[in-house]
């Protein structure tokens, strides 16, 4: 009976000296390349010594049939992964870099920037991606937060040594810790201070490896920005780029992404029929196992341009199809829906009960900004009906939720442009319809 090795065994051992990166180093004919890294990388995958050092690594016969081993192994392999970086004697990185973020998470930035300057210790590639990650994870809950972390990820990332980490990769990292702390920027509405970070990060991006992952990830967030600012044309040019990229590496999930994010390009544009193909598209593309979320998210979204676009009946036909939510906040965005539908199949009260029912849901989840644009569904609906009053309430609703659901300063400006119209009696359905459109762009994404 052997003692089997935790992740943190294998991570151990893979930093020992006698670990595959070090066996790797006495190849001849191999190292010689490693300045090169497409070329050494293809002369490892071709050599037979050190394709078996990879794959045989530390694993003999009595950890290779042993489960528990293999599934932290396999736990091993995954980690390595998330530090995007070819070095395997990174991974002792995994763990000292989740012990150096939790001393920095306790203290305020600037003595964050000041440990980070200050501290050799903290020149890490496995810290950076931990604050990355940190921060990605924070972007649509708490942008602040997520700000600061990626403006200590920039600066661990500035300092990193190119002899310990290899100038390209280094160059690569550079570039998605600039993108990011950029995106924190954009949800910020921080527009001039984003496009800063992205002309960063492009700069980073040129000097990298040239894989096309790092201008992938610049170009996808920055697309982000751009509409945002409302300039489609960039937008689309940049997410064709991805989605050329995403093609030629046959990876389904993120061509499926990036179909979604041209829909919201042409929902922007007001193209409703171009962004229901579109999610149709990543449709075709994702695996509704795998991908589950995606693929009910992408399915829900064709419903809602088509039924935009006009075409009641296929609405209601792709409506019908859909698959259960995967959670409350896509069961909470179905009934939303549904209100649309009823309201475009002439069925005002079913479409009142529904609305109803997704705004309440949202306000009870802490979700105002939704709840806000479901109650200026609300004041288009009841505008159908000739009750201007109920309308104006509706959207003086919308108006305090949007407040409690931190709106941008100009989504509440466009508000009270509606609720001047509808108070002088000169608002339509297409007019709150319009401008409850534009409130929704200006929720961070």
């Amino acid at each position: 009976m052997h003692e089997c090795l935790s992740v943190q065994d294998w991570i151990r051992l893979w930093g020992h000296p006698e670990a595959v990166a070090h066996r790797l180093a006495e190849c001849p004919a191999c190292w010689p390349l490693r300045e090169d890294l497409a070329a050494w990388t293809e002369s490892v995958s071709r050599c037979e010594d050190c394709s078996s050092s990879l794959e045989t690594a530390l694993l003999d016969e009595e950890h290779l049939n042993c489960p528990s081993c293999m599934e932290s192994f396999t736990q091993l392999h995954e980690l390595v992964e998330g530090l995007e970086h070819f070095d395997p004697a990174l991974a002792s990185e995994i763990l000292s870099a989740q012990e150096l973020f939790a001393k920095l998470d306790r203290l305020p930035l600037n003595a964050r920037i000041g440990r980070v300057t200050d501290d050799p210790r903290y020149h890490q590639w496995g810290l950076a991606q931990r604050l990355l990650g940190a921060s990605k994870e924070l972007w649509c809950s708490d942008p602040n937060r997520a700000h600061e972390h990626g403006t200590v990820a920039v600066a661990v990332a500035e300092l990193l040594d190119p002899t310990t980490y290899h100038p390209l990769w280094v160059a690569d990292l550079r570039a998605k810790a600039h993108a990011y702390l950029g995106n924190t920027h954009r949800i910020r509405a921080e527009f001039p201070e984003a496009e800063r970070e992205f002309l960063a990060a492009e700069g980073h991006v040129w000097r990298g490896t040239g894989s096309g992952h790092a201008r992938t990830t610049v170009f996808s967030l920055k697309a982000s920005l751009h509409i945002d600012q409302h300039r489609f044309v960039e937008a689309s040019l940049l997410l064709e780029s991805v989605l050329a990229f995403y093609e030629r590496a046959e990876d389904p999930a993120a061509i499926g992404r990036t179909c979604l994010k041209l829909a919201r390009v042409e929902e922007a544009r007001e193209e409703f029929g171009a962004a229901a193909r579109l999610c149709l598209r990543a449709l075709s593309y994702l695996d509704h196992h795998d991908h589950r979320r995606l693929w009910v998210l992408a399915q829900q979204n064709a419903v809602e341009y088509t039924i935009a676009a006009g075409d009641a009946r296929q609405g209601r036909a792709l409506f019908d199809d859909l698959p259960s939510p995967v959670d409350r906040s896509m069961e909470l965005r179905r009934l939303w829906i549904e209100g649309n539908l009823f309201r475009a199949e002439g069925e005002p009260g079913a479409a009142r009960v529904a609305y109803g029912a997704a705004r309440a849901g949202f306000a009870e989840d802490g979700q105002h900004y939704l709840a806000a644009l479901v109650s200026l569904e609300e004041a288009a609906l009841a505008l159908d009906e000739g009750e201007s009053l109920t309308a104006l309430e509706a959207a003086q609703e919308a108006s305090i939720l949007l407040v409690r659901g931190a709106a941008r300063q100009e989504a509440i400006a466009v508000l009270r442009v509606l609720l001047d119209s509808l108070e002088r009696g000169m608002a339509d359905r297409a007019l709150v319809l319009t401008l409850a459109r534009r409130i929704a762009a200006l929720q961070p994404s």
